[in-house]
């Protein structure tokens, strides 16, 4: 497999601490079921990808497995979760909360890590000053909503009516653009999104961490064009997802091949400069065919060779342009 030296590595959705809450962190077991384990990307890196970025999404959706995940569960418990998981991975991976230290990690021999929510209105309710905890505590970017309505946002939950941003909405949204917190359109209705999209004026906060085109597969999930191009135009970038029924209308044999239809798509439409991955591993059972876990990531290096991508373009799609979202991710 032919590499490109340098390379930087950077997945902008995983749910591998939800996972590890739901199986209990103290079992000490935390590296056998993530499929992006810490351990696994150390391999990648120890194995020539030096340069390696994880997103760690906090998901605050309770009903995500009805059950399992108690409602009572906190965003400090949570990010509790995250730097243990951290500590236990010893000395590969460090907590980063700008571009200079996700360098210097790097430099280290480290993975950059850093943290990211998924229903915000669930973890802050209608407290500003719990947002601004929130980024105190590391968070770099966040999705107002999972896939339900909450107190921020409408979700993409056909059963609910889409009321787009509610008031106390606009004002969070507000408060996260002052912060330089990333705005996570991925779950959110259509109204929610240009409803976003209508009140931010910084260029590089809107963002989709793990959604597809629309065009190619009907799932309210992905975005339509326009939605495209609208987050190219804002500056933003579009995380690829791997999870099959995102992928295509017959999602049980999607593919990598999918995969590389959808990047073609969105660099089509928005330009390649706002194609990016966003893996959703450990959120998902059904990851697409080819993909067994994060070790597998370079193989869209080979791909996206095969497939006349220049080495520059694929620079940005795998790395370069989250890069420059999260250097935009400041007060």
């Amino acid at each position: 497999m032919r590499m490109l030296s340098d390379l930087l590595l950077f997945d902008a959705h995983c749910d591998t601490v939800t996972r590890l809450s739901l199986n209990g962190l103290k079992s000490g077991n935390f590296n056998q079921e993530p499929h992006n384990s810490i351990g696994i990307l150390f391999q990648l890196a120890a194995s020539g990808r030096r340069r390696i970025m994880q997103a760690f999404a906090l998901c605050m959706h309770p009903f995500w497995i009805p059950g399992k995940l108690p409602s009572q569960v906190s965003p400090e418990d949570l990010v509790s979760v995250y730097f243990t998981f951290l500590e236990q991975a010893g000395d590969h991976a460090r907590h980063c909360t700008s571009r200079s230290e996700a360098k210097q990690a790097w430099t280290d021999g480290k993975i950059a890590c850093f943290l990211t929510i998924e229903g915000l209105g669930e973890a802050a309710g209608t407290s500003i000053e719990r947002i601004i905890r929130l980024y105190e505590l590391g968070v770099r970017w966040a999705g107002p909503v999972w896939n339900h309505n909450n107190s921020i946002a409408a979700g993409v939950d056909p059963d609910q009516e889409d009321g787009g941003l509610t008031a106390f909405g606009k004002t969070a949204v507000d408060e996260m653009e002052r912060l330089g917190m990333g705005i996570d359109v991925s779950h959110m209705s259509d109204k929610s999104f240009w409803d976003c999209l209508e009140r931010i004026r910084k260029r590089g906060l809107l963002l989709a961490s793990h959604s597809n085109a629309r065009a190619l597969c009907g799932h309210r999930r992905n975005l339509t064009d326009a939605q495209i191009r609208a987050v190219s135009a804002a500056g933003g970038v579009i995380g690829i997802t791997f999870h099959r029924p995102f992928l295509n209308n017959h999602s049980a044999n999607a593919s990598i091949s999918d995969i590389l239809a959808h990047i073609d798509h969105i660099a089509a439409v928005g330009g390649i400069q706002c194609v990016g991955i966003g893996s959703d591993f450990d959120g998902t059972d059904e990851l697409a065919c080819g993909i067994r876990d994060a070790s597998d990531l370079p193989l869209l290096v080979e791909q996206l060779l095969q497939h006349n991508y220049s080495e520059e373009d694929i620079r940005l799609i795998l790395g370069g342009n989250w890069l420059r979202i999260f250097s935009e991710c400041r007060m």
